[in-house]
């Protein structure tokens, strides 16, 4: 059993609302879907299926109604899969964005190939993926975002260790959006915003665009603490004692008493350290 001394903590929330950005979005076709390849296809099976599919539903040779459109699909997803650091670009955003790019899409570094969350995290591609982190023992967060409004950002590589990270962009799978509503046992309103889960309880919030300017980072991982602690049992491994004759009890190796190893922690202001108490005590009581 790990115990320590710890105080209540109320941590500071931020209140107000993203930017909103609609539900309703325009599915994007997939480059490969358009060329009628596979993601392990390579550069010349890549060349050919173009050559082929262009002279297919070329204007001039195919005169059916939507001939013209699909040529125009044709080649834009050449133009980005015959370029191979485009496709390699394009490979690693469409895990995040329902479009090749979007202008404002955030960029990790070039370590992570690219990933907006710096490789925190994993792209939700489906539902049974979004329900196994939502009932899950881990403490996840998710992201629901689309490629309008999104929160990637550096505050993602500064989640504690205990959260899990998934993103879910709503305009990639029209049941995303409906399997997240019933998760959630209601409308949330607009997107971005961020849903804190454990054990099939969740808490969905919008951290304020404020916050981001001011303190970008530790105040959006301070909301997402707050936000996590009501789903967790807290006092399963803290104990506050209150008294010298409770810390001596406790301290008493006796027949009536376990023999396992305590840890006592004191301190003058536990306000800050709420969350890191509880981090270290769940993770000594896995030793």
């Amino acid at each position: 059993c790990v115990v320590f001394v710890a105080a209540h903590v109320l941590l500071s929330c931020i209140d107000g609302a993203a930017a909103d950005a609609g539900t309703d979005q325009v599915i994007a076709r997939d480059h490969y879907e358009v060329l009628r390849l596979t993601r392990e296809a390579s550069q010349a099976e890549i060349k050919r299926a173009h050559k082929k599919m262009a002279l297919q539903y070329h204007p001039d040779k195919n005169r059916e109604k939507d001939a013209g459109n699909m040529f125009i699909e044709i080649q834009k997803a050449y133009e980005v899969l015959g370029d191979p650091e485009r496709r390699r670009k394009y490979d690693q955003r469409s895990k995040f964005f329902s479009e090749e790019a979007p202008d404002d899409a955030p960029s990790g570094e070039e370590g992570t190939a690219n990933a907006p969350d710096g490789g925190r995290g994993t792209a939700f591609d489906t539902v049974e993926e979004i329900r196994e982190a939502v009932s899950g023992t881990r403490l996840c967060v998710i992201h629901v975002y689309s490629d309008q409004g999104h929160m990637f950002g550096g505050w993602m590589e500064q989640l504690p260790p205990e959260f899990r990270l998934g993103h879910v962009n709503i305009g990639r799978n029209p049941l995303f959006n409906k399997a997240l509503l019933e998760m959630h046992g209601g409308s949330f309103g607009s997107v971005p915003l961020l849903m804190v889960c454990h054990q099939s309880k969740c808490r969905s919030f919008r951290p304020s665009m404020g916050g981001f300017f001011f303190n970008p980072f530790q105040s959006v991982v301070s909301s997402v603490v707050e936000e996590a602690l009501p789903l967790v049992d807290y006092w399963e491994h803290v104990t506050r004692l209150r008294s010298d004759g409770g810390l001596q009890s406790f301290c008493d190796f006796s027949p009536g008493n376990s023999a396992k190893l305590r840890v006592i922690f004191i301190v003058e202001d536990a306000d800050e350290l709420y969350w890191s108490l509880f981090s270290a005590a769940s993770h000594m009581h896995k030793v």
